[in-house]
C-alpha cells in the first residue's frame, strides 16, 4: 500500500497533457497578368516595291509612289489600353519631316522616306478615333476622326471610342484597319545611280502598355 500513492501519481504525471506549440504555413499564390496584345499585318509586313527604273524618277524634285497597304490588327486578351510606336531602324537615313529612313546608296546618299498611317480604324468593330502622343503617352492630343492616322517617328498613336477626348486611348480588345506606307524618292540629281540601289527601309512596330 505504501507504493500506491506514488503509482497513482505516477499515472497522473503521465497522463496529463504537454502543451506543444504546432505551426504550419498558410500560402497565397497566384499570378497579377496585365494581359497581352498580338499585332499581325497582312503580307508579313514586307511592303514590295520591285524594280524602280530611274526614267519613273523626278530628276529635282522627290517622286512619291503609289501608297502601298497591308491589313493591321492588335488583339488583345482583354480590353487594354495601349498605343502603336513606330522605330525606325535605318534613323541615319531619314530626311524628310514625319518618314522613316530607307537606307542608303553605297555612296552614303540617303534614298528617301516612308510615312505609316493607319487607315480606318475600328475598335471592337466600332468606328475608332486617333490621338496623339509626342511625350511618351504623358499627354495626348484631342481623338479625332480622319481617313488616314498618321504614325510619326518618336510619337505613339492610340485610339478611342470617342471624338474630341485628349485622356489617352480606350481599353479595347481589338484594333483593326489597314496600315498605308507611302513612299519618298530623293530626287535623282542628289544620288548617284550608277547602278542597282537596294531599298532597305526597316521600321519595328511595337505594341506599348500604357
Amino acid at each position: 500500500m505504501k507504493f500506491a500513492p506514488t503509482w497513482l501519481s505516477l499515472v497522473f504525471v503521465l497522463a496529463a497533457p504537454t502543451a506543444l506549440a504546432q505551426s504550419t504555413d498558410v500560402s497565397v499564390i497566384g499570378i497579377i497578368h496585365p494581359g497581352s496584345c498580338d499585332i499581325q499585318l497582312g503580307g508579313n509586313g514586307v511592303v514590295e516595291l520591285g524594280t524602280i527604273n530611274t526614267v519613273n524618277l523626278n530628276t529635282d524634285t522627290p517622286t512619291d509612289l503609289e501608297p502601298r497597304t497591308m491589313t493591321l490588327a492588335v488583339n488583345c486578351d482583354s480590353p487594354m489600353r495601349f498605343a502603336l510606336e513606330g522605330i525606325d531602324n535605318r534613323k541615319e537615313s531619314a530626311i524628310y519631316t514625319q518618314m522613316y529612313g530607307l537606307g542608303m546608296t553605297p555612296e552614303t546618299e540617303r534614298i528617301g522616306g516612308a510615312a505609316l498611317s493607319v487607315e480606318e480604324p475600328k475598335a471592337d468593330n466600332a468606328a475608332a478615333y486617333g490621338t496623339q502622343s509626342v511625350d511618351s503617352g504623358t499627354t495626348w492630343d484631342a481623338s479625332s476622326a480622319g481617313p488616314l492616322s498618321p504614325l510619326i517617328p518618336d510619337s505613339l498613336r492610340g485610339f478611342t471610342t470617342e471624338q474630341g477626348v485628349t485622356t489617352g486611348p480606350a481599353p479595347i480588345t481589338s484594333l483593326t484597319g489597314n496600315l498605308v506606307v507611302g513612299i519618298r524618292i530623293q530626287p535623282t540629281d542628289v544620288m548617284r545611280l550608277t547602278s542597282e540601289v537596294d531599298i532597305s527601309g526597316n521600321i519595328s512596330l511595337n505594341v506599348i502598355y500604357l
